[in-house]
C-alpha cells in the first residue's frame, strides 16, 4: 500500500509539473466515518493549529470519544464536531441532535478560545433556555451551540420565526456573533421575536417601496441579527422581497462591514430594492445584488447588481485586499445575448458555448473599490460540476469543488476515471492560472469546504464513495467505513517558475523580439504544431491557442500582455514539441 501510494503521489506531482502548472501533493490524506453516510461540511483551526471540522452523518458507529458531549446517534440524521492534530489524528469526537434532521453545519473558533456551531434543524427538544425567544418556532430554524476547545457544551439556542430560514451564515465581529440568513413567508404582522430591536421592519423605513404588495407584508426577508457572546440578541435588521431570493451561506465581513450577496428571482412579478429601484427580470431566472450592512449600527449603507446577466446563485464573495474584492458565483449560459463580461488574461480566452456540451461552472469577476471590472472570465467542464469553497493563500485563490469527467486544464484528466471527483483550481493574484486538477478515487468525490493552512498549503474537505481514494500512510483511517465517509487531505502545492518549463528552446526563427503587438514563431522543417500554450516568468498558464496543422508559422497576440519575459509551449496533441521564450515590450 505504501509503495502504490508513492508511486501514485510521485507521478501525480511528475505530471503536473510536466504540463507547467504547478505541483500538488497530498501530504496527509484520511477518510473519517462510519458505517453509513457522513459528510464533512465545515472546517476551522486554532491558534495552536489543530482543525475543528462539522459535518452531518447517518451513521450510527463514529468515532466518537470518551466523554463525549453525545455519545450515540440520535436516529434521525445528527451533526458532528470533530477535532484533530496538525498532523490529522482525532483528539475529541461528538454527536449533535435532537428527536429530527439536524444538517448543513458550520463551525468557527473565537481567538479567546470557543467553538461555534451553527445548523439548520426541525428537532424541538435541543438544549434551549427558558425564555421563548430562544425555543423552537417550527419550521427549519437556525440553532447555534457554543462549546469550549475540549468539546465542553456551554449554550445552545434556537433563532427561529415559525416559518422556514436558510442559507445560515456565522461570523465574528468586534465583540460580536452576526448570524445572517434567508427567511421565507414570514407575515410582518408576526414577527418573531415579537419586541425589542431583533426586528427592525418598522424602524429603519427600509420597506416603504414594498408595502403596498400585501396587507401582511412580504414573502422574503434576508436577516441579520447582532448577538453577544452568551447568544443573546441585541440588534437585527431585516430585508424583504415580494419575490423569492436564493442565497450561498457565505458572507464577508470587510472593515466593519458585511457583505451579503442574495440572487433575486425574477418570473411573473418586479423585484424592487430598498430605494424603490425596479428590478424587471421577466426574461431573468435570477439577478445578483449585494447588500452592505454597517455592523456597528447594521443600518444598510449600500446595495449594487453589478451583474445584469443570467446567474443561478451567489456563490462565493472573497477579499483580496483592501482595493479589491473578489466575486465568484455559479452561473448557467440560459440567453446568449446575456453574457457577462469577459475582461482580461485567463476568461476572456476561454471558448464559450464553443460545443454544446459545455458548460460554465462558475463566473467569476475582481473589481476595485469603484466596482471597475479587473478581470473576469468562466471556467468550463464537459459536464455539470461545482464550486463548494473559495478562499485565500497569501495572494492565491484556491477554489474547491467537484466535477465530472474532463475538467478545464486538469492534468492527465480524471485520474481515477470514476463518475465524479474533487476538483482544485488555482490562480494567483493577478487571475493567472497555476494549476487546475481532479483528486478522488473510483467512486464519487466531493470538497465542499477547504482553508489555507500557510506557505502554499491547504485542507480540504469533504466526502467520498469510493473505496480507493488516495489516503496517504499516516491516515487517521485508511480505509472506507461505510457507504459514504468524509474525508480530509492536506496539499502542498508549488509555483513552477518559467525556467522549470523550458525543455527545449532552440531551432525556431522568432521575430520581432521585443514584441509589442504580436510575435510569430516560425516552426521547423516538417513539424506540426496544432496547440501552443502562453506562460508568464512564475509558470502560471495565461492562454492555450490552436494552430492550423498546415501552418508553418505560429503568430500570437501580444497587444494585452504585461511587459515581460513569457514562454510559449508547442505541442502536436498531447506530445510535448518545444519552447520558445519570448519577451514582450
Amino acid at each position: 500500500m505504501i509503495k502504490k501510494l508513492f508511486l501514485y503521489t510521485f507521478f501525480l506531482s511528475l505530471s503536473l509539473i510536466a504540463q507547467g502548472q504547478g505541483e500538488l501533493v497530498p501530504m496527509i490524506s484520511t477518510y473519517f466515518g462510519g458505517n453509513q453516510g457522513d459528510w464533512i461540511q465545515g472546517v476551522c483551526q486554532d491558534s495552536d493549529g489543530n482543525y475543528y471540522i462539522s459535518g452531518s452523518t447517518i451513521s450510527t458507529n463514529l468515532p466518537v470519544t470518551i466523554g463525549a458531549y453525545q455519545s450515540n446517534y440520535s436516529g434521525a440524521g445528527d451533526v458532528f464536531i470533530a477535532k484533530f492534530s496538525p498532523s490529522l489524528n482525532l483528539i475529541w469526537c461528538t454527536y449533535f441532535g435532537g428527536n429530527s434532521l439536524e444538517c448543513y453545519p458550520a463551525i468557527i473558533v473565537s481567538d479567546d478560545g470557543y467553538i461555534y456551531l451553527s445548523f439548520y434543524t426541525v428537532s424541538d427538544d435541543l438544549i434551549a433556555p427558558d425564555d421563548t425567544l430562544y425555543q423552537y418556532h417550527g419550521g427549519v430554524d437556525p440553532y447555534i451551540a457554543k462549546f469550549n476547545l475540549d468539546g465542553n457544551f456551554i449554550w445552545g439556542k434556537y433563532f427561529g420565526s415559525g416559518f422556514n430560514e436558510n442559507s445560515i451564515a456565522l461570523s465574528f465581529s468586534q465583540n460580536s456573533l452576526i448570524l445572517s440568513y434567508l427567511r421565507k413567508n414570514m407575515p410582518a404582522y408576526n414577527p418573531i421575536p415579537p419586541s425589542g430591536p431583533y426586528y427592525s421592519y418598522n424602524n429603519l423605513n427600509l420597506f416603504d417601496n414594498f408595502e403596498s404588495y400585501s396587507s401582511s407584508g412580504l414573502s422574503y426577508y434576508a436577516s441579520v441579527l447582532k448577538l453577544n457572546f452568551d447568544g443573546n440578541c441585541t440588534e437585527s435588521i431585516s430585508i424583504g422581497f415580494n419575490t423569492s431570493m436564493v442565497a450561498n451561506s457565505q458572507r464577508q465581513t470587510l472593515n466593519e462591514k458585511l457583505i451579503f450577496p442574495i440572487g433575486v428571482a425574477g418570473g411573473p412579478q418586479t423585484a424592487y430594492l430598498p430605494d424603490g429601484t425596479s428590478l424587471d427580470q421577466s426574461d431573468r431566472f435570477l439577478q445578483t445584488c449585494f447588500f452592505e450592512f454597517d455592523l456597528d449600527s447594521l443600518e444598510l449603507l449600500h446595495y449594487s447588481y453589478s451583474f445584469p446577466v443570467i446567474a443561478l446563485n451567489p456563490i462565493r464573495f472573497l477579499q483580496l485586499a483592501e482595493n479589491k474584492r473578489y466575486y465568484s458565483m455559479a452561473f448557467t449560459n440560459m440567453y446568449p445575448d446575456a453574457m457577462p463580461p469577459l475582461v482580461g488574461n485567463f476568461g476572456s480566452q476561454l471558448p464559450v458555448n464553443s460545443s454544446s456540451n459545455q458548460i460554465p461552472d462558475g463566473y467569476h469577476q475582481l473589481l476595485d473599490t469603484t466596482e471597475t471590472i479587473i478581470w473576469s472570465g468562466n471556467i468550463f467542464a464537459s459536464a455539470i460540476s461545482a464550486e463548494n469553497a473559495v478562499f485565500l493563500d497569501g495572494a492565491d485563490i484556491i477554489k474547491l469543488g467537484n466535477a465530472q469527467e474532463i475538467y478545464p486544464y486538469a492534468v492527465n484528466g480524471n485520474f481515477s476515471g470514476s463518475t465524479e471527483d474533487g476538483s482544485v483550481v488555482i490562480f494567483d493574484g493577478a487571475m493567472n492560472l497555476v494549476l487546475s486538477t481532479l483528486f478522488g478515487g473510483s467512486g464519487d468525490d466531493y470538497f465542499y469546504s477547504g482553508m489555507d493552512i500557510g506557505d502554499q498549503t491547504f485542507l480540504a474537505v469533504g466526502s467520498s464513495s469510493s473505496i480507493d481514494y488516495p489516503t496517504t500512510a499516516n491516515a487517521f483511517q485508511s480505509q472506507n467505513a461505510g457507504s459514504i465517509d468524509g474525508i480530509l487531505t492536506i496539499f502542498k502545492y508549488n509555483h513552477v517558475g518559467i525556467e522549470e518549463l523550458t525543455e527545449s528552446s532552440s531551432g525556431y526563427r522568432v521575430y520581432p523580439l521585443p514584441a509589442k503587438e504580436s510575435v510569430t514563431i516560425e516552426l521547423k522543417e516538417n513539424e506540426f504544431v496544432n496547440q501552443s500554450k502562453l506562460f508568464n516568468a512564475t509558470g502560471s498558464l495565461i492562454d492555450i491557442q490552436s494552430n492550423p496543422s498546415s501552418n508553418q508559422r505560429l503568430t500570437l497576440k501580444t497587444a494585452d500582455l504585461l511587459s515581460g519575459l513569457y514562454l510559449v509551449q508547442l505541442y502536436h496533441g498531447n506530445s510535448f514539441v518545444g519552447s520558445v521564450k519570448i519577451v514582450v515590450e
